[in-house]
C-alpha cells in the first residue's frame, strides 16, 4: 500500500544469496512506501526476514499494529542500533548498509508479562520480558522503507515469514 500520491515503489530484485526475487521497497523524495500484512488477532506473534537496505539514515524496518493504532514500533538508527517503542539496544552496529541478515521478532502482548525478543543472525540483540506492552491483540504487520529525508533508499525484504502461537500462518 501506499501513501496518498507519493512516488514511491515497490519492485522485485534478485534476492538472498544471489538467486530467486525479494521484495524492494524503494522511499524517495520523503515518501515512504510500506506493506502491510492482515494477520488473524492473536496476543503473541514470530516475524522472520532476511532484511537488507542501502542506507542507514533513521527508519522505520516492521510495525505491528492493533485495531486503530499502533503496538511497537521496530527502526534503525545511523549507528545500526535497533530501537522500539519498549526498549532499545546498548549497542549499535548490529546492522549495516548493504548486507543482508536475518532479522527475527517475537512481540507478546501482556499488561504485565509481555515479551519483547529482536535477533539478528541468531544473536539476540533485544530481549524484553516482564513488560507492559498494552492488551490489544496483534491485528496486522507493515514493513517500511523510510529515512525520513529527500533522497532515496532501498529495502529489501525476503523470506518472510510470520507465525502465531498456533504454528498457522
Amino acid at each position: 500500500r501506499y501513501p496518498g500520491n507519493s512516488i514511491t515503489q515497490m519492485s522485485m530484485v534478485t534476492g538472498y544469496g544471489g538467486s530467486g526475487q525479494a521484495l524492494q521497497l524503494t522511499e524517495g523524495f520523503a515518501y515512504s512506501p510500506y506493506l502491510t500484512i492482515p494477520i488473524t488477532s492473536r496476543s503473541e506473534y514470530f516475524v522472520g526476514m532476511d532484511y537488507k537496505t542501502d542506507n542507514l539514515n533513521v527508519q522505520y524496518v516492521i510495525r505491528f499494529n492493533r485495531s486503530g493504532g499502533t503496538i511497537c514500533n521496530i527502526t534503525l538508527d545511523s549507528a545500526g542500533h535497533i530501537n522500539t517503542t519498549f526498549g532499545n539496544s546498548s549497542i549499535g552496529g548490529w546492522i549495516t548498509s548493504n548486507t543482508w541478515y536475518s532479522i527475527q521478532v517475537d512481540l507478546k502482548i501482556s499488561a504485565s508479562v509481555g515479551v519483547l525478543v529482536v535477533k539478528v543472525n541468531g544473536s539476540i540483540a533485544i530481549n524484553l520480558t516482564g513488560i507492559n506492552t498494552g492488551t490489544s491483540d496483534i491485528t496486522s504487520v507493515t514493513f517500511f522503507s523510510t529515512n525520513g529525508q529527500n533522497g532515496s533508499q532501498a529495502t529489501i525484504i525476503d523470506n518472510l515469514w510470520i507465525f502465531n502461537t498456533l504454528g498457522t500462518h
